[in-house]
């Protein structure tokens, strides 16, 4: 990790961050995680992108694009503006030239092709202008000593194939695709028949995929209305040049289609500028991520590559999206919506680098933030919900399956907010002060919404819960299976050990191992779900153990919470908040750590009411060092068992279980898999107590083991803590943001 940062052999020190080749041959082509399979280039807050062709492709121009349909991304074309050159010589011969492929990156927020024979060479230079369209430069240059009269044709047509056994028209026989030709001005534009595909894809019947040049052609479209063709005819001088433009934009509805329209004249009137001011964006943006001095190569790499990640996963407002907010991953089936969970960390790592972006992802979560006159919910006033995706659930109004109110996630929002604060305050304290009496009483809500429905027996310890649901009420009676299952989601670690989730064959083995029976060993393995009773009304469901990390999150709420009113003046609220954290942490401190183990665990409330030890070690139990709430012998406790490499010091450290724990699985979802949050907070909390030494050796091992990370391949959702294999979805925001505030914060200093 040595490195000269001049040295590249793509003449660019961030070229190829991330591999994007890729040709699509269908318009669902899925890895093992449900991943569609190429990494596509998306950027200012885009429902769409394009790739470079696969090394072997002799495809002159970009490849794709794929489309997020609402809720899915699909790819639509193989490559859908694909150029062919024929020279017109002075003799009437024709030569379609065939040229080599000589350049093939992407740059942060650009594609870059180049292509030459004896005659020509052709530059592409492609990048985002906005939200709904990107700009294609095609520069030609005349190699020879006379004059040449050169026909240009580009064609594009739709992919036939939904997937590599099934065709689109046997998947949905009655869906309609069309390209269009406007002779008005001189664009072309695709037109979706509506489309209700849940799982698959969503069109309203008004999205619209435009292409227009700064130039006229002549188009024709295919008989199937799958296809165009534009041809063109220009004489370029000998060793002369040629410039043209060309805009891609994809819009779902009417109002987007005209502001679009109007937005590329002037693009295309001043195409130079344009592209200009788009390179500078991205110039001043890695200014402003590369703070760390006599950082190799590699680990400024991995930065970038990080921010290019994130500004992937930014999304534009589009249908029930209100403002521009950051999903998950744009290439994971499911992840194209907006997480409370995962925002919170994007919009911290973002917060220093755009931090008006950053408060644009907050107001994207808290536009749906529960109102006490909420039709569907009132009783959960204050709630942030789950997800916010394109189109809302049946309960209000809309169609779609992904949005979800069933419960809400743990509660980081005021340390998202703070980090935007803070950075907003340095470029302007009039703005920053705004910023915060925006938001201080909703952040307020929502700390007291955890406290009035997440508690029960009046208790002053929160529990995971899940919300008055129809899924969670079968035949006017608790679903308990449904509400353990919403529980797990609301702590943001699905199926974790200290929930009860066990494979049978582990379970059986635990029995064995502690001398039980089946029964009584599934008792401790089952856990509770008890109703929640606010004014004899029931307003939800817990699952009957207070989490240790919620309850610390919410401690170093108080403690930020309290801060931020006294900036505004409302003493009284911050001496209570600051009150609240002093108590709740000798609590936390007293009741929910094992002297025996050395260890923070989850406390059981009704029925095992004593600390969950039997479930297993998992990153719960560090959160207290990451919310500075530990003292220093548990705190050096704690240290130990993330060295000790029989429990959380494996290869790619600290899985989501310790190798002890009798659910341990390196491939689980949440009890095993490395996932780079967790990580990021053992690395900050050993660093709290002073264990900066601990802290980086463990950095280095994911850098060492964590397959991908270092290399062109996408950062991925978690990790076999094991063999380091990448798992689950990839271009994962959350492990972008975590990977990025590690290097900020120092713990890959030296490497």
């Amino acid at each position: 990790m040595t490195d000269d940062k001049n040295k590249n052999a793509t003449g660019h020190r961030f070229a190829n961050l991330i591999d994007r080749h890729g040709t699509p041959k269908a318009m669902a082509e899925f890895d093992e995680f449900n991943n569609q399979r190429f990494n596509y280039l998306m950027d200012c807050g885009s429902w769409h992108g394009l790739l470079l062709p696969a090394q072997n492709d002799n495809i002159l121009g970009f490849t794709g694009p794929a489309i997020i349909a609402e809720e899915y991304t699909v790819a639509l074309s193989e490559a859908l503006e694909q150029l062919s050159i024929t020279i017109n010589h002075k003799d009437g011969t024709l030569q379609t030239i065939q040229p080599e492929k000589t350049l093939s990156r992407s740059l942060p927020g650009q594609l870059q092709l180049r292509y030459e024979d004896k005659s020509l060479a052709i530059n592409l230079e492609l990048c985002f202008l906005s939200g709904r369209s990107a700009l294609i430069k095609t520069h030609i240059h005349n190699l020879t000593d006379q004059t040449l009269s050169l026909r240009l044709i580009w064609k594009g047509r739709f992919l036939e194939q939904w997937s590599e056994d099934n065709s689109v028209s046997t998947r949905y026989p009655e869906w309609k695709r069309r390209w269009q030709s406007n002779t008005q001005d001189g664009s072309l534009k695709a037109s979706f028949g509506r489309l209700r595909a849940d799982g698959d894809m969503f069109f309203s019947g008004d999205s619209v995929y435009r292409i227009e040049r700064d130039i006229r052609t002549e188009d024709t479209i295919d008989d199937d209305g799958l296809g165009y063709r534009s041809e063109y005819h220009c004489q370029i001088s000998h060793h002369g040049y040629k410039t043209l433009h060309t805009l891609q934009s994809f819009c779902f509805d009417k109002t987007e289609i005209e502001r679009e329209a109007e937005r590329s004249y002037e693009w295309l009137m001043a195409p130079a500028k344009t592209q200009k001011d788009a390179h500078q964006r991205w110039h001043n943006l890695i200014d402003r991520a590369l703070i760390k001095k006599n950082t190799s190569n590699a680990i400024e790499r991995l930065a970038i590559k990080s921010v290019e990640t994130l500004i992937g996963n930014w999304r534009s407002p589009a249908g029930a999206i209100q403002h521009a907010g950051f999903a998950p991953s744009n290439t994971f089936r499911w992840f194209n919506g907006l997480w409370p969970w995962d925002s919170w960390k994007m919009i911290r790592a973002m917060a220093p680098l755009a931090p008006a972006l950053a408060a644009e992802g907050m107001r994207a979560i808290f536009d749906y933030q529960i109102k006490p006159d909420d039709p569907v919910r009132p009783l959960d006033a204050g709630m942030l919900i789950d997800t916010v995706f394109f189109n809302q659930d049946a309960a209000r109004g809309g169609d779609g399956s992904n949005w979800n109110e069933r419960n809400s996630k743990p509660s980081l929002a005021s340390w998202a907010f703070e980090a935007v604060y803070e950075e907003m305050k340095k470029q302007s304290p009039a703005q920053a002060h705004r910023l915060l009496e925006e938001f201080f009483p909703k952040l307020l809500a929502y700390h007291q919404w955890w406290y009035r429905n997440r508690t029960f027996n009046n208790s002053s310890m929160v529990s995971y819960g899940a919300t008055q649901h129809p899924l969670h009420i079968n035949e006017g009676e608790m679903n308990a299976q449904a509400v353990q299952i919403a529980c797990s989601w609301e702590s943001g670690m699905d199926n974790a050990a200290r929930f009860g989730f066990i494979e049978p064959d582990a379970l059986a083995t635990y029995a064995r191992e502690n001398q039980l029976n089946e029964s009584e060993a599934g008792k401790l393995w089952s856990p509770e779900m008890l109703s929640v009773i606010d004014n004899g009304n029931t307003s939800g469901f817990v699952i009957d153990q207070h989490s240790i990390d919620i309850n610390a999150y919410l401690c170093q709420e108080k403690q930020i919470l309290s801060r931020l009113a006294s900036l505004l003046g409302h003493h009284d609220d911050a001496e209570q908040l600051k009150k609240e954290a002093i108590d709740l942490r000798e609590i936390l401190e007293k009741q929910f750590y094992d002297q025996d183990s050395g260890f923070f665990y989850d406390k059981g409330t009704n029925q095992q009411k004593q600390l969950l030890t039997h479930r297993g070690r998992g990153p719960e139990g560090w959160t207290p060092l990451f919310c500075q709430l530990a003292n220093t012998e548990q705190a050096a406790s704690i240290r130990d068992r993330l060295m000790d490499k029989a429990e959380f010091n494996t290869p790619v450290p600290c899985p989501t279980a310790s190798r002890s724990n009798p659910s341990y699985d390196p491939e689980a979802y949440w009890r095993g898999r490395v996932w780079l949050d967790q990580l990021h907070f053992a690395l900050v909390g050993l660093a709290n107590y002073g264990y900066d030494h601990e802290a980086k050796t463990l950095a280095a091992q994911l850098l060492l083991k964590g397959e991908g990370i270092l290399d062109n391949k996408p950062l991925r959702e978690n990790y076999n803590p094991e063999t380091g294999a990448m798992m689950g979805a990839t271009n994962f925001g959350w492990s972008a943001a975590h990977l990025y505030m590690m290097y900020r914060e120092g713990f890959f200093d030296g490497l």
